[in-house]
């Protein structure tokens, strides 16, 4: 099974320098909410999708593809209404591929969102944002060096900034 949510969590226009809901074009980027998480993945299951209408090539085994409508709120009109209702959709499904994402713990007293840099050995970068919450960023690498892992001439310290 491979499935996404369609759903984005709210944004207000005025926080942000483009229409958050506009996926406009701008320096290169897409800009809007939803523009990663996760409609770029959507995106490339849906290219899946249309690769296999237009070639007629068939995978080995079946493939369920689902699109949720409501993953940010909870999911209980979406994904939790399909397994309790709908559990036939699923039958075979031994795997299911989707993004990792929206986990967060408290710590503190505060929400903190965790986020991995280490993942497959990429200890070479560190994440460093600025800005409030809601507002639309450039993401610049500061990295030294445009090669992949291995191949940097920068520091495991260097910082990645959103700017």
């Amino acid at each position: 099974m491979v499935h996404g949510h369609l759903d984005v969590v709210p944004a207000l226009k005025d926080q942000w320098s483009v229409d958050p809901f506009s996926g406009e074009l701008k320096d290169g980027l897409i800009w809007g909410r939803g523009a990663v998480d996760m409609k770029d993945m959507d995106a490339m299951i849906l290219a899946v999708m249309r690769d296999f209408a237009r070639t007629g090539r068939k995978p080995k085994r079946d493939i369920i593809f689902a699109f949720f409508a409501d993953e940010e709120a909870g999911g209980n009109h979406g994904a939790r209404y399909a397994v309790e209702h709908r559990r036939e959709l699923f039958d075979g499904a031994t795997e299911a591929i989707s993004e990792v994402g929206g986990f967060s713990a408290t710590i503190g007293g505060q929400r903190t969102y965790l986020l991995q840099t280490a993942e497959k050995g990429l200890s070479w970068l560190r994440l460093v944002a600025h800005g409030r919450a809601g507002t639309a960023r450039k993401s610049t690498p500061t990295t030294r060096s445009p090669a992949w892992p291995g191949q940097s001439r920068g520091s495991a310290n260097t910082p990645g900034r959103l700017s």
